[in-house]
């Protein structure tokens, strides 16, 4: 089973069991596979629970949601604050963390030389560090965090940069800054 045919069982799943994929609670499938994405996915553990449940599961028996999460109201969907390292914000306010990319045969200064050229654009990097990558990769990987008063916009405009750039290439944006998170176990008491 490739990676684009997990998916369509677990839509399929999700469709036997009643649960509209479009409703689907916050980015649980990423944030339920973590590590085990990387797995061959014909014998993933995920696809075995819906399997295992009978139609008109809830969410709730899908997905470990915290109490505090009301499904109909995604103000209320928080997760605790956890930083992505010793260099990222420890505590709120957080700024968005970019996942960069580089060719594998880049030294090490590449980054501080990108963070460099983006202080001269005006943009305000708080931190930048290599991920350390277990096996052979044709890249390499780095967080860049931007200043916790980043706009949408200033965001967008610190992707076009690195794309224009031409060293690196942006993978994606693992945290914009503004998610919903508490800072205490919220109460269950209603």
């Amino acid at each position: 089973m490739t990676e684009d045919e997990l998916a369509e069982a677990i839509k399929a799943e999700f469709a036997r069991l009643g649960l509209d994929w479009e409703r689907m609670p916050f980015d649980t499938v990423n944030a339920t596979t973590g590590d085990d994405y990387k797995r061959d996915p014909s014998d993933d553990p995920f696809l075995a629970k819906l399997r295992r449940l009978a139609p008109g599961a809830t969410w709730r028996d899908v997905f470990d949601l915290p109490a505090h999460w009301d499904l109909d109201d995604q103000q209320t969907w928080s997760v605790p604050y956890h930083p992505l390292g010793p260099l990222d914000y420890q505590a709120l306010p957080t700024g968005p963390a970019l996942l960069l990319a580089w060719p594998a045969a880049v030294n090490d200064d590449c980054l501080d030389r990108m963070c460099v050229r983006a202080a001269a654009a005006t943009f305000h990097v708080h931190a930048a560090w290599w991920i350390d990558v277990s096996g052979p990769s044709p890249e390499r990987f780095a967080f860049v965090v931007l200043s916790h008063d980043t706009t949408d916009a200033a965001l967008a405009d610190f992707e076009a940069f690195v794309a224009t750039d031409g060293e690196a290439r942006v993978c994606g944006v693992h945290r914009t800054g503004r998610e919903p998170y508490f800072l205490e176990t919220p109460s269950n008491e209603a």
